[in-house]
């Protein structure tokens, strides 16, 4: 396979943005013609870590949602976003 260019992708495992938009890449990727170079591109996976200042131990997903957010009104909004970019088009 000729690698015509790359794609570096930089991303949190555990953000669902981030999961989302390895999912949509790949969606993207596998509609295109096989003659087309994006299909023959290299994707490369870098990681990033969005919170390093997390605890080892971790703190509850709600708890870091309202935390980060502001409150579980504005984490619910938030999340309803997340729901509403992965329901079935």
């Amino acid at each position: 396979m000729t690698e015509d260019f790359q794609i570096d992708v930089i991303s949190d495992v555990v953000c669902p943005w981030c999961y989302i938009g390895q999912r949509r890449l790949a969606a993207a990727i596998s509609r295109l013609p096989e003659d087309d170079a994006a299909r023959r591109a290299a994707v490369r996976w870098h990681p990033f870590q969005l919170n390093p200042d997390l605890p080892q131990a971790g703190i509850s997903r709600k708890r870091y949602l309202e935390d980060k957010f502001g409150g579980s009104d504005r984490a619910a909004q938030i999340y309803a976003r997340v729901s509403a970019a992965v329901a079935p088009r």
